[in-house]
Order: C-alpha cells, then structure tokens, then sequence
C-alpha cells in the first residue's frame, strides 16, 4: 500500500461540525465555537443520521468558552490507500468540546481509536457541520452512530463512508450527550488521543 499526506487525502473544512446529515454514512459540520458555561437540566434525545433516537443528549449551549478546533484535515481521494486523518492528542475542557472538520473526497472505511488519557468519560461523535451547529444550540442533532461513542474512556470502531466536504470529529466533555463531567467545583478538563484513518473501498 501507499501511503499518503493528510494533505492529499482530507480537505479542510474550517468550521467544526457537520452540515448536514442524511444518512448513517453521510456527515458535515460547520464552525469550531464551544459549548461551554450553563447547560440547561432538560435534555434533547440525540437523533441518529437515520433518524431514529439516540439516547438522551441536549442541554442548551450558553457559555462563553469551551470550544476548540483541530487544524484542517486534507482530502481523501486516492485508491486503496490509508491515510492518517487525525493522530493526535488534544483537550476537551471541562463543560466543552473540540473537535476536527475534514473531507471525504470518494467512499472510504474510517477507522477511529480514541483513549481518554486524563480526565472524565467522554462522548465521541462523526457528525456534520450543520449537525454541530444543532449541538452547540442544545438540540437535537444526528452523528454517524457507527463511528460514535457515548460516555466512555476508549473507542474502537470501523464503518464506509461515502463522500462529504462537511464532516467533524468532535469529542464532547460537557453535559450535551451522555458523557457528563463532575461537578465537583474543580476544572476536568479531558485529555484525549484521537486516530483516525482512512482506506478507500
């Protein structure tokens, strides 16, 4: 096998989150802000790209921090090659998230190796960019459920993925999802290593 840059397999999409979702395959995502500070105690079910019910996740998104952005990702576009989208170790503050928007340019499999290092169980989710923009309002919003994980210190999993210019990878440590941090008046903040890569089918 070959093996390529980011560069010359993901595209960048400078904004955070999906942008619109369509199927359990598809995903976007749009700007890289946080959700972050008070979170209301009610809680939107998260909607799967399919658009069956996903689990309890909302709280609405009023803080003034709390929201980071990974570097652009490059295209994915060259036959039977893995690329390395994502290999890297990143923090999610406490009540806040971060997150990585890239492009699929042809149908690949994505696989995603997450470990929370340090800190709080965390909820992991391909989504889109307008998905994202959904999470950071507190409603309800669609991820890929093959390729996420709710509350959790380590995901493995593997899925196709059809062609998107809008998707995000976003590690939640807030009380949007399943994951809640403690309230123990304390920052916990969740240092998490992220890998992902992509062959194309």
């Amino acid at each position: 096998m070959t093996r390529r840059t980011r560069r010359s397999i993901l595209g960048a999409a400078g904004a955070v989150l999906l942008a619109g979702c369509s199927s359990d395959d598809e995903i976007a995502d749009s700007n890289s802000e946080g959700s972050n500070g008070d979170t209301d105690s009610t809680s939107t079910p998260a909607t799967d790209l399919d658009g069956s019910s996903s689990g309890e996740l909302g709280g609405s998104s009023n803080g003034d921090s709390g929201g980071s952005s990974g570097g652009s990702s490059d295209d994915v576009s060259s036959s039977g090659n893995v690329t390395t989208l994502i290999d890297e170790t990143q923090t999610a503050p406490d009540s806040g998230y971060y997150q990585w928007p890239f492009t699929i340019n042809t149908e690949v499999e994505l696989s995603l190796t997450a470990i929370v290092r340090s800190g709080p169980a965390v909820d992991i989710y391909l989504t889109t960019s307008a998905e994202l923009e959904e999470y950071k309002q507190g409603n309800r919003f669609g991820f890929n459920s093959a390729l996420s994980v709710e509350n959790s210190t380590f995901a493995e999993s593997t899925s196709v993925v059809s062609p998107r210019d809008d998707l995000v990878l976003l590690v939640d440590n807030s009380t949007a999802g399943e994951a809640e941090p403690p309230t123990d008046g304390v920052e916990n903040p969740a240092e998490v290593e992220v890998e992902l890569t992509a062959t194309e089918v």
